[in-house]
């Protein structure tokens, strides 16, 4: 058809969705035949006085229906690779998802340089409950066609379908994000069910945890753990690749590392300063930034976007760090670090250990204000489910005891009923501060609710 598409989970709230449609003004909306998504795409586009086609998948007479046309359908041929060829989201885990246009040339590097397991007598197969909105279910789909793959489509994540479902179709290839992973840490696997064909875990979302990974090894022998990191905006920037046996040896060393540089696709990278923008050696945490034919074409409908710099270089926001072995470290985003007498505290490095206690679901780490030191580090945990004897203290030794003195938690541990997340799972650091900014904690350890309840 040669359209531009973009995708939408409805799972978001309507504002979200309101967002998206006003930012993308599509021509055409394909949507399935559910009342409530439908009855919220009426509300909307009533609200925003657009004129969209609504096309449905089931027959609706409101709406559009299929034509007698599509057995003599031809592809367009493209003609320049750099041109847009989908527009995805970003997570918004900050603010509003900004609109990103990446060209055709950016989806397939990333399809190519993607090592999933196959071989010719063990065809690929993939179970994952990932949606289009997320840019790597675009690289599943092509992929799987690439290579003669199958994917396995369940409408839930059930712990006791997954065992049947990777034993009957002998699973390959699991994409799960860490919550899944930890359910399906703290499920029995049946006596009967036969795991020898997962070949591999890709964690999508957010890095798994150290305990975690031993834990899928010794349920799933047979398996490694790929490690995939980037954004939307630059595609994959660094990996541990399924099969590569230096890889594999690095990653053994460095459990806590998001990979080493891609190679193959022209990806340069350099860390600089965060105050000055000069370029940092090893072990020397700053801000990621990233130049190759794969990053964005713009974010839609923002004309003097400033994520390049002046080198033409994409300012990522991230913060890492990279050690002698080139092996990378994920520290946490510019927007959510933490100032300390002058010290910059990366949230990320606390989190990472708040998320290896078994207690502990999700977590994010945010400023405190503090009149003499700036800010205190102040940890916010969702408590895995069914867990009510949580000593909050111990929580906080737990983590203190392994931390540098400026990562020390002084600003407290909270217990929340349910962290904001995005449909993506990543905390939404930019609400979580506005909810916290009426009520500042000022005891080491308690619980908050609304979003909150209190104990001492």
């Amino acid at each position: 058809m040669g359209a531009i598409p973009s995708f939408m989970d409805t799972a978001i709230n309507e504002q979200e969705i309101m967002h998206q449609i006003k930012l993308c003004q599509p021509k055409i909306i394909v949507t399935y035949d559910d009342q409530e998504v439908m009855d919220t795409l009426r509300r909307v586009l009533e609200s925003i006085e657009l004129d969209i086609d609504i096309i449905v998948l089931e027959k609706e007479k409101a709406f559009l229906e299929f034509r007698d046309e599509e057995s003599s359908f031809q592809p367009v041929f493209v003609e320049d690779l750099q041109k847009t060829a989908a527009i995805f989201f970003s997570s918004g885990s900050t603010g509003y998802p900004k609109a990103i246009c990446l060209s055709h040339v950016s989806i397939f590097d990333e399809i190519l340089l993607k090592g999933i397991p196959r071989s010719e007598d063990e065809p690929m197969v993939i179970l994952g409950f990932d949606n289009y909105y997320w840019l790597v279910e675009t690289w599943k789909l092509v992929g799987i066609v690439k290579d003669h793959g199958i994917r396995i489509i369940s409408p839930t994540f059930d712990i006791k379908e997954i065992w049947t479902m990777i034993d009957k179709y002998k699973v390959t290839m699991l994409f799960f994000d860490v919550k899944e992973v930890k359910e399906l840490y703290g499920s029995e696997r049946p006596a009967n069910v036969n795991v020898d064909s997962v070949r591999a875990l890709c964690v999508v979302g957010d890095r798994l945890p150290v305990r975690y990974q031993r834990a899928f090894k010794e349920m799933f022998p047979g398996a490694d753990i790929p490690v995939i990191y980037g954004l939307t905006e630059t595609g994959i920037c660094t990996h541990f690749t399924y099969g590569n046996q230096r890889h594999l040896r690095l990653m053994e060393r460095h459990p806590e590392s998001i990979g080493v540089p891609v190679e193959g696709i022209g990806v340069m990278m350099k860390v600089v300063d965060l105050d000055t923008g000069e370029r940092l050696g090893p072990n020397k945490a700053g801000e990621l930034r990233v130049k190759s034919r794969n990053i964005l074409n713009c974010y839609y409908r923002v004309p003097n976007s400033d994520h390049l710099d002046s080198d033409g270089w994409f300012k990522t926001g991230d913060v890492v760090k990279y050690d002698e072995d080139l092996c990378f470290y994920f520290e946490g985003r510019i927007k959510d670090i933490i100032v300390y007498q002058g010290w910059h505290v990366a949230p990320g490095i606390l989190e990472t250990k708040l998320k290896s206690h078994p207690a502990v679901k999700r977590a994010a780490v945010v400023g405190k204000p503090h009149p003499a030191d700036g800010e205190h580090p102040l940890a916010l945990v969702e408590l895995s489910d069914g867990r009510t004897d949580v000593d909050l203290m111990e929580i906080k030794e737990f983590v203190d005891e392994d931390m540098n003195d400026i990562y020390k938690l002084r600003g407290g541990i909270v217990a929340v009923k349910k962290l904001p997340v995005t449909i993506t799972g990543k905390v939404k650091k930019g609400l979580l501060r506005k909810m916290m900014e009426g009520r500042m904690v000022v005891s080491a350890t308690e619980e908050v609710s609304d979003s909150f309840s209190q104990r001492a």
